[in-house]
């Protein structure tokens, strides 16, 4: 068997182990650093690409308004006013529907509860595990209905509400950039 490497090749390899070890560990490095660098840049990414995207979905309407003699500043301002109008109404007719099922739903807990008392599946679990369902049940809802749990829930509505403003920094970005892509 024979080695068609050159013996310089080996002998450099071999003799300067504290060099190739450097090396590799500075390309290594390298690797981890870009894959970290796109890993933090991922939501601008998604961002720029939502946003190329509305623009080539918008980019038509642009065009046949450009062909009905109105100028691009003038179609990409037309465009963009109906597309927050209808963002807006869609908006505006959504969320009082979610507010109000949310609100419902949680006035609604003990009703939920006591008929939950009254269903088949509730005398199969009291008579299949005892005293156990009644207690686990009395738990839950002295849990959701305690003042006490008014902080708990307080501070779950206010992560709903930053992941709500994230979505509207983010939509708002992506409608600025598609504006740029477009014009």
């Amino acid at each position: 068997m024979t080695d068609d490497r050159s013996p310089r090749a080996i002998w450099t390899a071999v003799g300067r182990p504290f060099s190739t070890g450097l090396l590799l560990t500075l390309g290594g490095l390298a690797a981890l650093a870009l894959g970290l660098a796109v890993s933090h840049l991922s939501s601008v990414l998604i961002c720029i690409g939502f946003a190329l995207f509305v623009a080539l979905g918008l980019d038509p309407v642009v065009r046949v308004l450009l062909a009905r003699g109105l100028s691009r500043g003038w179609a990409i301002t037309t465009v963009f006013a109906s597309l927050i109008a209808v963002l807006t109404g869609i908006l505006l007719l959504v969320l009082p529907t979610v507010i109000g099922q949310i609100t419902q739903f949680v006035s609604d807990i003990p009703t939920l509860i006591a008929t939950f008392q009254k269903s088949s599946t509730y005398a199969w679990l009291q008579s299949t595990f005892g005293g156990d369902v009644s207690t686990a049940l009395s738990q839950l809802e002295s849990y959701l209905i305690h003042p006490d749990r008014v902080a708990t829930i307080g501070r779950v509505v206010l992560q709903v509400g930053g992941t709500v403003a994230a979505g509207l920094s983010g939509s708002l970005i992506v409608l600025v950039l598609s504006l740029y892509f477009l014009a």
